[in-house]
């Protein structure tokens, strides 16, 4: 059936609103009816952020119409605002759902629940928009800036948005498809401009920020996200180079000081508030996974990295801090000498906040290049370390050397090299003649030469070595190892590399230091601790809370050690596993709790109000069933 009539989507417009306006105009009596003619079956409601079944629509839409399934969701839906955050897989999976018109098609819009934790519970509105609708459209409509969760402030008239009386979430259809017009003729409110306090500040650039990314069509996906966090955490210094070290005490300070507890508790990030480094490391640990933290916590987070939104996601994807490949070798005697053939390089990171790559040539000439940590700090470029010339370029020295015709200057000049010193090192490395009937040309000082070639003509036979070390001993019966390699450095070095077996026998027993940590005490106080951490969360007012190895962890402030179930901890893992409280166990408890609550409100229940006040529906063990019918009944008798 070809739907005519239906309205040309107004700027910003939220889907759900376009909808309801079609149903205002066409007398739509009952919600089936709308739901069968726009989508092909019957509904219970038009989701707020990501709509269903978009194909059924474009396909029975009148021929000419410039409404596109790409400019639905581009303009009408918060699918730009969740783009960025999930993995491309997800969100093609998610863009194949949205378009199919199969009823019963694998539903992947579970990996949103996440982002939709902080959805307003009810639409909102701001009171300026609302005038200036009606000015240019003649009615209002439904914004999906004034929609985003966190968004309390409206970016464009900096007034605070008003709550109507529609829920935002699913089951709006219950009081039948209300349009904006509807619900906002009753409103009276006049606009509220926010003030200055330092909350309202944080609410608006937040504001600013939400609608800035659904008004973007980003590129970025959860892969690229985790790499540019990592990268401007280490550039900012709250991780140490490639370690795992994070810097928490720095970084909570300065998270508490850039947003203050009140501000994140009236988002619904109270509980961040308490602990923000381990939530940080969620985002950047390499394990990340796309939904485990809605986009309200990326966009807190971004901002605190970045002054902006449009500057975190300007930064490069990925990182290169040597630019991109392939990359010249500098073989000065290579036949593809300066020419781009290394396509890859191996990373480390050294101790001085510097990224470190060796680069190897196919000839087998390796070099080294070493480029700030900071990915944003730019400097003159980095000037490289050889580590191996290869035979290729070796082939070429002893040719080369052996050519009495060639000056020592014209060796260096042909190979690279930057000083005769260096040249000796190498003639000496390759054992070549030095009798080639030039001054310049004098074997190098020993204290020049690697260890490696001195150690061929040393002070010691193994013989001699054996008999001064023994006497070293004799006169020195308490000599340490590093004694005696820092008092006979060249003694020791003989024996250890021409006699290591007899120098191993001989030499006095390593010394084992003391443990830093008295694992057996450590074991007994985690035990009693947590038996004491257990009892206090059974014995706790109010809801109950399960007693779970987690809970557990994080009040003991121990949690690497509990979660991993540490060999050294034998009593520890006892202990855990005596108080650890099933699923079973713990509906028992909170049915014994519903049941104080009722007594306490004076309120009978019905049995299936019980349990869901109890929380146990998805818990009815037998056991569970049974006690909470008996419960009902004596709450019953008590209050009667």
């Amino acid at each position: 059936m070809m739907i005519g009539w239906f309205p040309v989507p107004y700027p910003d417009e939220t889907f759900d609103s376009i909808c309801y306006r079609y149903a205002k105009r066409m007398h739509y009596s009952h919600k089936n009816a709308l739901g069968e003619d726009l989508f092909g079956k019957r509904i219970f409601s038009v989701a707020v952020d990501v709509p269903r079944h978009l194909k059924y629509l474009i396909e029975n839409l009148p021929p000419g119409c410039e409404i596109t399934a790409d400019k639905i969701i581009d303009g009408h839906t918060f699918l730009p605002y969740y783009r960025p955050f999930l993995k491309r897989a997800v969100y093609a999976q998610l863009i194949t759902q949205i378009m199919s018109k199969d009823v019963n098609t694998f539903n992947v819009l579970g990996a949103l629940s996440r982002f939709r934790k902080h959805v307003p519970r009810y639409l909102r509105y701001c009171p300026e928009c609302v005038t200036v609708d009606r000015q240019h459209y003649g009615e209002t409509y439904w914004h999906r800036q004034h929609q985003l969760p966190g968004v309390y402030v409206c970016p464009m008239h900096f007034v605070w948005l008003e709550d109507s009386q529609v829920y935002a979430k699913h089951g709006s259809f219950a009081q039948g498809p209300i349009t904006a017009e509807e619900a906002i003729a009753v409103a009276r409110n006049k606009p509220r401009p926010i003030d200055k306090s330092q909350i309202a500040k944080l609410l608006l650039r937040l504001s600013w920020s939400s609608n800035w990314l659904l008004t973007q069509s980003l590129d970025d996906d959860a892969e690229t996200l985790f790499q540019k966090y990592y990268y401007v955490l280490r550039a900012k210094g709250y991780i140490h180079g490639s370690t795992t070290i994070f810097y928490r005490d720095k970084f909570k300070a300065d998270f508490l000081s850039m947003y203050p507890p009140d501000f994140l508790t009236t988002i619904g990030f109270g509980s961040i508030a308490h602990n923000p480094e381990y939530w940080s490391k969620q985002l950047t640990r390499k394990g990340y996974r796309d939904g485990h933290l809605s986009v309200l916590g990326h966009i807190l987070f971004i901002q605190f990295l970045c002054q902006t939104l449009d500057e975190f996601f300007a930064l490069p994807k990925e990182w290169q801090p040597f630019g991109n490949g392939p990359w010249p070798c500098i073989n000065p005697v290579c036949d593809h000498y300066l020419e781009p053939v290394i396509d890859d390089y191996f990373v480390m990171f050294s101790r001085n906040n510097c990224v470190e790559g060796q680069f190897e040539c196919k000839c087998g000439y390796v070099y080294r290049l070493w480029a700030p940590e900071n990915p944003y700090q730019r400097g003159k470029p980095p000037k490289p370390m050889v580590v191996t010339q290869g035979s290729i370029w070796e082939d070429h020295l002893r040719r080369l050397w052996n050519d009495s015709e060639l000056s020592v200057k014209d060796i260096c000049r042909t190979l690279g090299v930057v000083s005769y010193d260096t040249l000796k090192r190498h003639v000496i490395r390759l054992e070549l003649n030095f009798d080639r009937g030039y001054p310049l040309v004098y074997p190098t000082p020993k204290k020049r030469i690697s260890k490696d070639r001195q150690l061929k003509h040393p002070k010691y036979s193994v013989v001699e070595g054996r008999q001064k070390l023994t006497d070293v001993m004799n006169q020195q019966p308490d000599i340490t190892r590093n004694d005696l390699r820092r008092e006979y450095p060249t003694l020791y070095e003989v024996l250890w590399r021409q006699d290591t077996e007899w120098l191993e026998n001989k030499l006095p027993v390593r010394a084992r230091g003391t443990p830093r940590v008295n694992w057996l005490e450590r074991d007994a106080y985690l035990a009693d601790k947590i038996i004491d951490i257990a009892e206090t969360i059974r014995n706790e007012p109010g809801k109950p809370v399960r007693v779970t190895k987690t809970e557990i962890a994080r009040r003991t402030e121990l949690t690497a050690l509990i979660m991993n179930g540490s060999p050294n901890l034998p009593k520890t893992k006892a202990a855990l596993e005596k108080v650890l409280e099933s699923r079973e166990d713990y509906a028992i408890r909170r049915t014994y709790w519903a049941k104080e609550y009722f007594i306490e409100k004076k309120v009978v229940p019905r049995w299936w109000v019980f349990v869901q006040t109890a929380g146990i529906e998805k818990s009815l063990f037998p056991r569970v069933e049974a006690l909470s019918h008996v419960m009902v009944g004596e709450i019953e008798d008590d209050i009667r």
